[in-house]
């Protein structure tokens, strides 16, 4: 009687340590569900304001939050590739900017060839890596061309002028005139 009331406390005890097992085991891996949960919701977070910031232009910030999310996204391999590729157009779209503004800084000291060498960089790249709207670089780029046109014409204009062609001077300057007066 005594060695079935051993067994029968043994059997118990095992039985409960067992259920305790099992209870820890599920305890784990509904911990790690949840923290799995957590950094997926923390890099969906990272990846929508990243989003946002470079809607703004804020293309440091957004690559920041970026890279944030590519870790957080490194089990996944699918979002590792969506986020790469956002990667590469915000790190093609911060070299366009770089060189936007270079141009700019080229266009205000009428150095207009390196501006338009810039502004057909940056636009190329923006293009190539489909990294956002181009319509002020274009206007930028065309604006560019015009102004290179308009000081040649004032070139041929001086020319004709200096060899007392007043005439075709004067047709040269009035085309110039027209060509930058603005409709009304």
């Amino acid at each position: 009687i005594i060695a079935k009331k051993v067994m029968l406390f043994l059997l118990i005890a095992l039985m409960a340590s067992g259920a305790l097992l099992v209870k820890n085991h599920f305890g784990k891996i509904n911990q790690k569900k949840q923290e799995e949960k957590a950094v997926k919701e923390q890099a969906e977070i990272a990846e929508k304001e990243a989003n946002k910031l470079v809607n703004g232009g804020n293309y440091a910030d957004s690559l920041s939050n970026l890279e944030d999310a590519r870790e957080k996204y490194k089990d996944n391999p699918e979002k590792l590739k969506e986020i790469d590729e956002k990667i590469k157009k915000i790190k093609a779209a911060m070299s366009a900017q770089d060189l936007e503004l270079a141009g700019d800084k080229n266009f205000q000291t009428k150095n207009y060839e390196g501006a338009l060498n810039q502004y057909t960089q940056a636009l190329n790249i923006m293009q190539t890596a489909q990294a956002g709207s181009t319509t002020s670089l274009q206007d930028k780029l065309n604006n560019t061309k015009e102004t290179i046109k308009l000081l040649d014409l004032e070139k041929t204009g001086d020319e004709a002028l200096t060899k007392q062609d007043v005439n075709g001077a004067l047709k040269i300057y009035d085309g110039i005139l027209s060509s930058t007066q603005i409709d009304k």
